[in-house]
């Protein structure tokens, strides 16, 4: 079940990510992902 929960962080936490690359207005600043 710890994998089913760690996969689904990660897909939702890969998803948020993919959303704000798709508006355009991400800069990576380190490893977290920010709106400029």
């Amino acid at each position: 079940m710890t994998i089913w929960l760690s996969a689904g962080i990660i897909f939702t936490l890969l998803a948020i990510i993919a959303i704000l690359v798709k508006w355009g207005n991400v800069r990576c600043v380190g490893v977290t992902p920010v709106r400029t």
